[in-house]
């Protein structure tokens, strides 16, 4: 009861984050005071960066390997395959539109099953925070810092992901939105600094594998783009949930312009052999890059660009992941896991013994079956939901469309779309 002459009492409403759940329901999110407020922009910031961060590192130099100079069109029919998922995984969503993927999972495998699948894309997310921060330390070392040790570096980076974990997505999606135009802007830099290097006659013959061949591989470098299945875990913390697929599919064009576009360039300016040779690709094109006579080696300045944009992406990887486990295990609040799980990801991201090991895991296991699991869970979950009916609670088909919409259905206020 409310106290007298403040009105009916807003508590239910600010955890609640939409109208006509009340605390301690069935359908009240068990983590909904944590989850904050992402808007469009900075939705489309962090999911871009988090998937398409891999082009600094060793993904131009293993796709070439694998595609040939056909790379690129490998990389555009994965996006293809990557949007059909999307479109499975925001369809499935928007039956629940104020939980997150892990809460999804066990109302709809149940208790056992759906455990299992939050833990496995918890360690799926684990598993990408861990081979970023990898790769990243290892091209700093690479780059400008060939005396430290890797240790160093590591927990330097974690320290700063933690925190940035901890503080949570809003936070971190506001850094990624201030920061995105900056990191896209010293891209392009690097890309047109090097222009008098390309030669796109190399990206010749475009079918530089036999079709089906070809085929097969885009189908499996869907996995390039699974990590959009992150928005799944930041559903309840989104605030139009009209414009979510808009804003996903946002995210997979500009991530297909960069992760397609970059082995084009790349295998212009190096030749197919060359690429395929080359650790860090995006390294050794800074290094080319020369103003004049005395504005020469300026690749230091640009390894600052991949560290932000790889912090960035570990922070994302690594904020689901506690948020998956943290929701599995029915926790009030994700941030007592934080210390715990940075421990386990640093324990990870040393498991491979070298950097070779990384690469090579990451090209020939990760990205052979990780699409597998981040697009065929959410796939499994939404068939099971046409075949039972299933929705959230009190949401009905118009009524859930209308709360998936931005808050036409009740409470929209307290929505805040």
């Amino acid at each position: 009861m409310s106290p007298r002459g403040r009105g009916p009492s807003t508590a239910g409403k600010d955890r609640s984050r939409a109208g006509g759940l009340k605390q301690g329901t069935k359908a009240f999110p068990s983590m909904s005071p944590e989850w904050g407020h992402v808007g469009q922009a900075e939705l489309v910031a962090a999911l871009t960066i988090l998937i398409g961060g891999k082009i600094f590192l060793s993904y131009p130099a293993s796709i070439t390997e694998r595609a040939l100079n056909s790379g690129w069109l490998a990389a555009t029919i994965g996006a293809g395959v990557a949007a059909l998922g999307t479109w499975v995984l925001i369809s499935l969503m928007n039956r629940f539109p104020d939980y997150s993927l892990a809460r999804v999972s066990t109302e709809l495998a149940g208790r056992y099953l759906g455990t299992l699948m939050n833990l496995l894309l918890s360690v799926f997310f684990l598993v990408v925070a861990a081979l970023i921060l990898r790769e990243s330390a290892e091209t700093l070392i690479i780059g400008i810092l060939p005396l430290t040790p890797l240790s160093v570096l590591v927990m330097t980076m974690l320290i700063v992901v933690a925190y940035g974990a901890y503080l949570g997505i809003e936070a971190v999606s506001r850094v990624c939105f201030l920061l995105g135009p900056w990191l896209l802007a010293g891209l392009i830099i690097i890309f047109l600094g090097v222009a008098r290097f390309y030669d796109f006659s190399r990206l010749l013959p475009v079918l530089s594998q036999p079709p089906l061949e070809l085929t097969v591989n885009g189908v499996t470098r869907s996995s390039l783009y699974v990590e959009v299945v992150a928005i799944a875990f930041l559903y309840p913390s989104i605030r139009n949930k009209k414009k979510i697929f808009g804003s996903a599919m946002t995210s997979l064009g500009l991530s297909w312009v960069l992760i397609a576009g970059t082995p084009a360039l790349v295998v212009s300016a190096f030749g197919v052999i060359g690429a395929a040779r080359t650790s860090f690709p995006m390294y050794y094109m800074a290094r080319l890059i020369e103003f004049g006579r005395f504005v020469q080696r300026v690749e230091a300045v640009f390894v600052f660009l991949w560290f932000f944009t790889a912090g960035l992406k570990v922070t994302v990887a690594f904020y689901v992941a506690a948020v998956a486990v943290g929701e599995t295990l029915h926790l009030p609040n994700y941030r007592p896991l934080v210390p715990a799980m940075a421990i386990l990801l640093y324990t990870v991201a040393f498991l491979p013994p070298s950097y070779v090991a990384t690469a090579g895991f990451e090209a020939n296991v990760f990205r052979n079956f990780g699409g597998l699991l981040g697009f065929g869970a959410p796939l499994i979950l939404w068939v099971i939901a046409l075949a039972t009916g299933k929705r959230q609670e009190g949401a009905g088909p118009a009524e859930g469309k209308n709360r998936a919409g931005g808050g036409r259905g009740r409470g929209a206020k307290a929505d805040g779309g």
